[in-house]
C-alpha cells in the first residue's frame, strides 16, 4: 500500500511540475514588425521605439524588435535625407499595442517631401554677389549669392526677396524685389529667375 501511495505521489508530483513547467515556458513578450516603403533602396533611417517602464530603443527601418513587455508603444520615424531630396513618414509617430506571444506588424509609408528651386540671377555686375534671401515654412531661412541650386525645401509657399546691388557708386536694383514661389515635392528643379538693371 505504502509502495502504491508513493507511486501515486511521484506521478501526481510530476503532473504537478509539468504543468508548472507548461506554464513558465509560454511566451510573455511579443514582438514589433517594421515594414517601411517608398525610400530609395539602402536609404538609412533609425526608428526610435518608447514604451512601458522607461523602455526605449533603436531600430533599423524593416527590422523586428523582440522580446516586449506587453502594452503600448511609440514608434518614431524621422525625415530621411537621401542625396539632396527629403523623405518623410505619413506621420511622424506611430502607436501600436504589443500582446504576448503575438507579432504586430507596423506598416511606415515614406514619400517625397521636398522641392528644388534652380536660381538664375541676370543682370549682375562683374565680381559681384547678389543677396537672395529666401524664407519659407518650418522656419527655412537662406541668402543665395550666387546662381545654381537650392536644396533641402520643404513642400510650401517661398518668399524670394532680392536686395539691391551697390557697384562703384551704380545702383543694380531687381526688376523685382520680391516674389513668391510654391514649391512641390519632385526631383526635377523649379526655375526662378531674378534679373537687375541699373
Amino acid at each position: 500500500m505504502k509502495f502504491r501511495h508513493t507511486l501515486a505521489s511521484l506521478a501526481l508530483g510530476a503532473t504537478i511540475l509539468s504543468a508548472c513547467y507548461s506554464e513558465l515556458s509560454q511566451p510573455s513578450t511579443g514582438v514589433i514588425q517594421t515594414i517601411v516603403t517608398g525610400l530609395p533602396a539602402g536609404a538609412p533611417v533609425i526608428l526610435t521605439v518608447t514604451g512601458p517602464n522607461g523602455f526605449t530603443a533603436t531600430i533599423d527601418a524593416g527590422g523586428d524588435l523582440v522580446g516586449l513587455v506587453p502594452g503600448s508603444y511609440t514608434v518614431s520615424a524621422p525625415d530621411v535625407d537621401v542625396d539632396i531630396n527629403i523623405y518623410s513618414p505619413e506621420s511622424g509617430d506611430f502607436t501600436i499595442d504589443v500582446e504576448v506571444d503575438r507579432t504586430t506588424s507596423l506598416p511606415i509609408a515614406y514619400m517625397l517631401s521636398s522641392g528644388i528651386l534652380n536660381l538664375s540671377l541676370s543682370g549682375v555686375p562683374t565680381g559681384i554677389a547678389a543677396t537672395v534671401a529666401i524664407t519659407g515654412p518650418a522656419s527655412f531661412a537662406r541668402v543665395v549669392t550666387t546662381a545654381g541650386l537650392v536644396t533641402g525645401l520643404k513642400t510650401g509657399t517661398y518668399a524670394v526677396r532680392a536686395a539691391s546691388i551697390d557697384s562703384a557708386g551704380h545702383i543694380f536694383s531687381p526688376a523685382e524685389s520680391l516674389q513668391t514661389v510654391n514649391v512641390e515635392a519632385s526631383t526635377i528643379p523649379q526655375p526662378i529667375a531674378v534679373s537687375y538693371g541699373l
